[in-house]
Formats: C-alpha cells, sequence, structure tokens
C-alpha cells in the first residue's frame, strides 16, 4: 500500500483484516487522542528509566508491518536542541499534574525524577534521532523518538508511559475478515474535541478564518466558534474527521492544536442522530446551527461544557492546562 497522507494510511490500516488479525492493543496520546503506536507478537517492548517504553519493530518480521509511522500516521517533525528543551519541559509538567491528581503528590515527584533521566537520555540521541507527532500535529501532545539501532536497520521509538492510553484490541471475527456480518454492529469512534488558535478574527473581510467556516460547513460538521485570542472551536466529530479538519485549517494557513476530546463508541445507526453538544446548546439558548461552526462567547461554552458534564476540563478546551 502506498499512501501519502498519514491519516489515510491509519484508517486503511485499521480497516485492513489481515493486519487486524495480528494487530495487538492501540495506545494512544492521553492529550490529542491520537494513535501512537500498536503492539505485535513479533514486537520487542522495555522500559527505559522507569517512565519511558522502548519500543523495537525488528526487520524480517511481522513486526515489521507495524511500525507506527505508517500503521499510526505518525508526522515527523523538525526539531533541535532548543526546540526540543522548550517543549519537553512543559510537557513533563502537564505529565506530572496529571499523574499528582489520579496517583498522589508522592507518586508525581518520582515521576519528575525519572523524567529528568529520560529526557538526559533523549538529549544525549538529538543528533541521532527523529521525532514526530500524531495526526492532529499537536505541538502540546506526545512527541515520539526514532532512532535506529546499532544494525542500522531496527527502527526503536521511546514513548512517554503515562503519555499513552492502551485502547484494548479485540480480534475481528471471521465474519468481520471475510467482511460479512451486520453493518450495524460496527462501532464508530465519535467525540468532542476542543482546538485553540492563536487568533480567529470575525468577517468575510479574514480569509482564512472564512475559509475555516466553509470547510467546516461543507464537510457537515458541527460545533462552537469563539473568535479572539485564542480562538477557540468545540467540535463534535467523528475521531478521523475532527483530525482531518485540523489539518484542513493548517492548510488555509491557520494551525491549531488539539487541547481536549472526550470520546466514545457509537453504532453505525446512531451516527446520524449523534449530537452531544446540541441538548446543552438548546437548554442554554444558543442552539448549534445545522451545518458548520455557531459563534459563541467564552461564557457560553464554559456553560455547554457543564451542561455536558465536563465543566472541569474549561481551562483544558482554552490551553491553559
Amino acid at each position: 500500500m502506498s499512501f501519502r497522507d498519514p491519516f489515510d494510511v491509519a484508517q486503511q490500516c485499521q480497516q485492513d483484516p489481515e493486519f487486524a488479525a495480528k494487530a495487538g492493543a492501540l495506545s494512544r496520546d492521553v492529550f490529542s487522542g491520537d494513535p501512537l503506536f500498536r503492539t505485535c507478537p513479533s514486537c520487542e517492548v522495555e522500559t527505559v528509566d522507569e517512565v519511558g517504553l522502548l519500543i523495537s519493530y525488528p526487520p524480517g518480521t511481522d513486526a515489521e508491518a507495524f511500525d507506527p509511522t505508517y500503521t499510526c500516521g505518525l508526522v515527523p517533525v523538525e526539531l533541535k536542541k532548543k526546540g526540543y528543551i522548550a517543549h519537553i519541559k512543559p510537557y513533563v509538567k502537564r505529565l506530572r499534574a496529571r499523574i499528582k491528581e489520579r496517583d498522589g503528590e508522592e507518586q508525581a515527584a518520582a515521576f519528575i525524577a525519572s523524567a529528568e533521566k529520560l529526557a538526559a537520555r533523549i538529549i544525549g540521541l538529538l543528533k541521532d534521532c527523529e521525532f514526530y507527532t500524531g495526526l492532529s500535529q499537536d505541538p502540546t501532545a506526545m512527541h515520539v523518538v526514532r532512532f535506529y539501532a546499532e544494525d542500522g536497520v531496527t527502527a526503536k521509538y521511546i514513548i512517554w508511559h503515562d503519555g499513552r492510553e492502551e485502547e484494548p484490541h479485540q480480534q475481528p471475527t471471521e465474519e468481520a475478515q471475510a467482511g460479512v456480518g451486520n453493518p450495524s454492529e460496527a462501532k464508530l469512534e465519535c467525540g468532542i474535541y476542543g482546538f485553540t488558535f492563536n487568533h480567529l478574527l470575525c468577517g468575510k473581510e479574514h480569509k482564512k478564518e472564512a475559509e475555516m467556516m466553509a470547510e467546516a460547513k461543507a464537510a457537515g460538521l458541527q460545533g462552537l466558534v469563539y473568535y479572539g485570542t485564542p480562538g477557540v472551536i468545540v467540535l463534535q466529530a467523528q475521531h478521523g474527521d475532527a483530525a482531518t479538519y485540523l489539518k484542513a485549517c493548517g492548510r488555509v494557513g491557520k494551525k491549531g492544536q488539539q487541547t481536549w476530546c472526550h470520546e466514545e463508541k457509537i453504532s453505525e445507526s446512531e451516527l446520524s442522530s449523534y449530537s452531544p453538544l446540541e441538548p446543552a446548546c438548546a437548554a442554554h439558548g444558543r442552539p448549534l446551527e445545522k451545518r458548520g461552526l455557531t459563534p459563541v462567547s467564552l461564557n457560553d461554552i464554559q456553560a455547554v461544557l457543564v451542561g455536558i458534564g465536563h465543566g472541569d476540563r474549561y481551562r483544558q478546551v482554552l490551553g491553559l492546562e
């Protein structure tokens, strides 16, 4: 298979019955929700500095076909030492806050001690390594590190253990592998996604923003948009459509980042009526437009998040956490 678009690659791999039959669990970024890597019987996984995973995909084995730059559509990003340090400091701080909330101060302190070792290890590899982000290209999410073993052909990846969540993988049935069965049983990953941009300006004279709004409308997407600094979009969509839209914004010159998401699995029959934002918007007196993004205030966004049970994520949606 030959693809240029990393999202198409990831989708094709996830829909390939032969791939699905051999694939292990999928790990996603805890902040962006992007796929990071899949395990498989032939890949090798070990722990480094207590907070990192070192994953190898030996050539000449089944693992070679599971290289995450292919199967998860990882996107290369150029970083030198100064740029990596600028990324890793706030990223480790963000992970620490998450660990503290989940496990307490003692575990968070232990994480920092080990994180410094892992960061130093990565800085020591800078001349020989490459960096990748997930499909959304969120600069605040995990930057996966790839380098090669001494043989020069075995790719090795460094993953931050606490920066990923494992999604159990169910082996497909014989009917699913054959492409038959009841299509209504298929589950789709949908959710609510928060995106921020350096700024968004309202009005047709602002061509980039106008193109963003037209793109959302043409794609049949629904959500909320706050014009200001920063600009904020809260989108309800299928996982793939959300990632594609964020990339489309980047193509028109408005590069954004995903700050938050809440995803769930729904059946294909439920997709046409899937609209988690609509009841909260209606209750707040700001009904969603049928197609496209509805202009709102920050207070509106906060009220809607409260209405859907995620009021505590307001600051995260705005990129403040």
